[in-house]
């Protein structure tokens, strides 16, 4: 999907373990998977960020909403039990700001393409977006693209832990381009996408095989009738609704299983429930983090 911020490395680095770290506002968890094919989990450690630091709106990754999660990395790195691996990021969309870029033929070069895209995500985000690293996935010709963002600051703060800690430059993403590329078996030509995480859903409508929306959502419960309504929402203002009302109605007179147009929802950590929607075929896809080392035999801090 969208370009990672900072390249894998290649060659003996390989032959190192790797270290998973997701980062989320509420909290971090470590994994470590040997070298190889088989990445057998060989730990794994759940730690807490101060609960002051949850409440942040899920749209608004300001430098304010994860000094907290920084300094509880920075802790965490300094553990031997990480020491010598290949470490990979992962970054909860608390953290990056997402936009479905339109295609435009007339953007050539990688400048004109990059002042474009500054230029919708200010529009969308306001000026400071001018301090953020934006992100595109190649995307097919003609198709629109999905675009993501993060602080810069965040990123150099990311950086310069893992420096400190004597480790090599993080891979780092979006968790959502991960569990969108863990959901490989798509159920129609046009869906919708939830990601699910403690704190907030991030909502993708896909048309005809194209992306067309794209938001960030905070959790409120009861959660499958304010899933309901974020589709519903979401669907409207990218004019679609009709199309979606209007297959539900063709799969109950065919008396089809699907309702024309599924949910697929994506697990994004461990602990999460899954969700029914009434009136809806979902598809639930477990994340990575979902088949981890149980917390019996994980350390949690």
């Amino acid at each position: 999907m969208s370009r990672p911020w900072f390249k894998r490395l290649a060659g003996p680095a390989l032959l190192r373990d790797e270290l998973q770290v997701l980062v989320q506002a509420h909290q971090l968890l470590l994994t470590r998977r040997q070298a190889g094919l088989r990445r057998k989990l060989l730990d794994q450690q759940r730690i807490p960020v101060p609960a002051s630091i949850t409440s942040i709106n899920a749209a608004d990754a300001t430098q304010g909403s994860w000094t907290a999660t920084m300094r509880c990395l920075a802790s965490a790195l300094r553990d031997p039990r990480w020491q010598g691996c290949r470490p990979t990021v992962t970054l909860s969309s608390q953290f990056v700001h997402f936009l479905v870029m339109p295609w435009d033929a007339s953007l050539i070069t990688h400048s004109e393409q990059q002042a474009f895209l500054q230029h919708c995500y200010v529009q969308a985000y306001g000026d400071a977006a001018r301090n953020w690293d934006l992100r595109t996935s190649p995307g097919a010709y003609g198709q629109p693209s999905l675009a993501s963002a993060v602080d810069h600051a965040l990123l150099n703060s990311l950086l310069q832990l893992f420096q400190q800690a004597d480790m090599a430059a993080p891979h780092i993403h979006p968790l959502l381009m991960q569990a969108i590329n863990d959901s490989r078996k798509q159920p129609a030509t046009s869906f919708s996408f939830a990601m699910y995480e403690q704190h907030c859903i991030t909502l993708l409508l896909i048309h005809k095989g194209q992306w067309l929306s794209v938001q960030t959502h905070p959790v409120r419960q009861p959660l499958q009738a304010h899933l309901h309504t974020l589709i519903q929402r979401d669907a409207i203002i990218a004019g679609v609704q009709a199309e979606i009302e209007a297959s539900i109605e063709a799969g109950i007179e065919a008396d089809m299983t699907s309702d024309g147009w599924p949910t697929i929802v994506h697990i994004a950590e461990p602990g999460i429930s899954s969700l029914t929607l009434q009136g809806k075929h979902i598809h639930q896809v477990p994340g990575p983090y979902q088949h981890g080392m149980s917390l019996t035999r994980a350390q949690q801090t």
